[in-house]
């Protein structure tokens, strides 16, 4: 289904109704207001509703950053402050896509303007004993390695800032983050993880580092556009198919016309 198909679409409905004229802006803007009611009532039941996962299976992104083996070897991305390399050095604000996002401090990933929801964020670290302190270079007895040694894949637990600050506080040995464990939580529409160790230490942003990542793997729900939920057609000719498919896409449509029957006539846009 096009978009000036929707638009017919809801003509027809609000015809049948006997509702307000409304203009192409205006039922683009109850439209996006659908999208967003549909993904968060499908989202909440995604996990036990297999209608919901299919109503979504569209909006699933999956976004992939690596630091190489051939990259640390060269010592390419090398934040000279802690001579380590760094995220932010390969994927900063410069390099980073809108579809995609990019990393600042080292290791904090600000998302993407789309992105609505994490689903799964999985990291590899690198071993800091690779490198050499002074320099930042990865040490010669590794250099004869043809991949990189001892990567250790983590599954990341996203946590509410207020649980995040607590446990990073506290001198409970038993809060929710533990030795070897990897959170994070959402600052400023950032995702920062936590240090490499956390033990319920009062000091352990000083006595423990930042987590060496050198590969993430993010798993997430994002907003389609109104432009991306239906099917488009580019000014090369090339059909870019909808998000949604017609069934979910009628869905929609249903949302944003009970949205158009509920406002007050008195502020629509007259006909021209």
């Amino acid at each position: 289904m096009t978009l000036e198909e929707a638009h017919d679409l809801i003509d027809l409905l609000l015809d049948k109704a006997d509702q307000p004229y409304f203009i192409t802006d205006e039922k683009n803007r109850f439209l996006d207001l659908a999208i967003s009611d549909f993904i968060s009532y499908h989202y909440q039941k995604m996990d036990i509703d297999e209608d919901s996962r299919r109503a979504l299976a569209g909006c699933k992104d999956y976004n992939k950053f690596e630091i190489t083996w051939d990259e640390m070897l060269a010592g390419t991305y090398l934040d000279t402050s802690i001579n380590q390399p760094t995220l932010s050095e390969k994927y900063d604000e410069s390099t980073g896509t809108e579809a995609k996002g990019y990393f600042i401090n080292g290791f904090d990933y600000v998302l993407p303007p789309q992105h609505l929801y994490l689903l799964q964020v999985t990291i590899g670290k690198y071993s800091t004993s690779t490198l050499s302190s002074s320099t930042g270079e990865v040490n010669s007895w590794y250099e004869n390695y043809a991949t990189y040694p001892g990567i250790d894949w983590k599954n990341v637990k996203i946590v509410s800032l207020q649980k995040y600050y607590e446990a990073s506080n506290s001198d409970d040995p038993f809060g929710i983050i533990k030795d070897g464990a990897i959170v994070a939580t959402y600052i400023e529409n950032t995702l920062v993880f936590s240090p490499e160790q956390l033990s319920g230490r009062k000091d352990l942003t000083v006595r423990y580092p930042r987590i060496p990542i050198r590969n993430i793997e993010i798993k997430s729900l994002t907003l389609p556009t109104i432009k991306t939920a239906f099917i488009h057609t580019g000014q090369d000719g090339y059909i870019t198919p909808g998000v949604f498919s017609s069934h979910y896409l009628k869905q929609i449509i249903q949302i944003a016309v009970e949205k158009m029957t509920k406002v007050d006539v008195g502020l629509m846009t007259p006909p021209a």
